[in-house]
């Protein structure tokens, strides 16, 4: 039997398994201030795991480190069954730190790998654009969801332009956490993802901020996976739609 924790849980997942090919990163915007990320690091690299090891300061933050993991490079070409995969959440793919030749070696582990489908999220969009440019005859996945992260609307009108000019089949932001309210100004992603910032000193998100935005992107025609949130009532009909390749691939929790 499903108890309300575990409804809770899968109704908050979209991509239920992680990849990680690099881990480690700093804080470049306001999300960053109580980062998820870095707490999970911090238990593995106690736990002993070598791979999450010296990317953190002695207080467990990060410390600018970005290590690439090859070894961990072809794990989805070793799931048999159809995944969907959230990509270098214990970093940003698009990092300076990480290498382009690096980068180009994730997108094609992915294109190898259509049974899956990829959730790449990045505040360094403008990087991810850049590098996009770089390559104009690459193939990109089709099986690619891009992400870029807006947690207020100083990061949305920032991150927008270089979201635009990545030529992926889906372009998507990730308001998460919501820190304050959202307009959109008539830009239309493909897919959001809105969230609120869990844990230790977390930041509270208004309901009034979720139903204004939630109104915009139905106007737009925007699909929209809105997570449970403590305060937000359910009766505003929070939507939890996939981005449409989603369809096709069904969810498998599993960690990779």
């Amino acid at each position: 039997m499903l108890t309300k924790a575990s409804m809770l849980t899968k109704a908050s997942i979209y991509a239920g398994t992680s990849w990680d090919p690099v881990v480690g990163c700093d804080p470049v915007s306001e999300a960053c201030a109580n980062c998820i990320a870095q707490r999970r690091v911090a238990r593995k690299a106690r736990s002993g795991n070598p791979k999450y090891q010296g990317v953190l300061t002695e207080d467990d933050r990060w410390n600018g480190v970005v290590k690439a993991l090859p070894e961990n490079l072809e794990t989805p070409s070793e799931w048999t069954s159809p995944r969907r995969v959230f990509v270098a959440g214990n970093s940003d793919l698009f990092h300076a730190g990480v290498e382009g030749d690096y980068i180009s070696k994730v997108f094609e582990v992915m294109a190898r790998n259509q049974k899956h489908l990829f959730f790449v999220a990045t505040k360094r969009i403008v990087r991810a654009a850049q590098w996009f440019e770089m390559s104009p005859d690459y193939h990109y996945p089709p099986n690619l969801v891009l992400m870029a992260t807006a947690e207020n609307q100083r990061r949305l009108d920032e991150r927008w332009d270089g979201l635009s000019r990545c030529p992926v089949s889906v372009r998507a932001l990730s308001v998460e956490p919501m820190l304050g309210p959202l307009d959109l100004k008539g830009r239309r992603p493909d897919w959001v993802v809105v969230g609120q910032e869990e844990g230790l000193n977390s930041r509270p998100t208004d309901p009034d901020w979720v139903a204004a935005f939630v109104g915009q992107c139905r106007s737009l025609g925007t699909r929209m996976f809105i997570k449970p949130m403590p305060g937000v009532p359910e009766e505003l009909g929070l939507p939890r739609e996939l981005p449409s390749p989603c369809l096709q691939t069904p969810l498998s929790v599993r960690r990779g």
